[in-house]
């Protein structure tokens, strides 16, 4: 936990208004950005990585943070962490997605992650 740059965490379940969950973290080399609508999504960056934008937001119970960084070796990189919730249809969350890819940068690396609850068994 000591060399990361960029940690996201999803479904952490905390509300970090009320919680200690990222004590762990030195406050004066990491920061983070949250998004809690029920799951909790988080953002950990290192100082190293310096945060250009970022926006958070929920649609549908969908947990969404959008970043882009510098990571100071005069590279940007475009980081987006994602939350789904297992009870929403997977063609409301693609088409969720693509709306969001249609506005995402495409001058630098982009880095889509997250718990996106897809049941590979469901054939609905």
């Amino acid at each position: 936990m000591k060399t990361f740059h960029i940690l996201c965490l999803n479904g952490t379940h905390f509300n970090p208004q009320t919680s200690n969950i990222i004590s762990f973290i030195d406050p004066e080399k990491h920061s983070s950005i949250n998004v809690y609508a029920q799951n909790g999504t988080m953002i950990i960056y290192d100082k190293f990585a310096t945060l250009s934008s970022h926006e958070t937001f929920n649609i549908l119970r969908v947990e969404f943070i959008t970043t882009t960084f510098n990571t100071n070796t005069r590279e940007v990189i475009h980081v987006i962490t994602i939350y789904k919730p297992s009870i929403l249809l997977f063609s409301t969350f693609t088409n969720q997605l693509q709306t969001l890819l249609v506005v995402m940068p495409t001058y630098c690396p982009t880095i889509i992650m997250g718990d996106f609850n897809i049941d590979m068994f469901d054939q609905n």
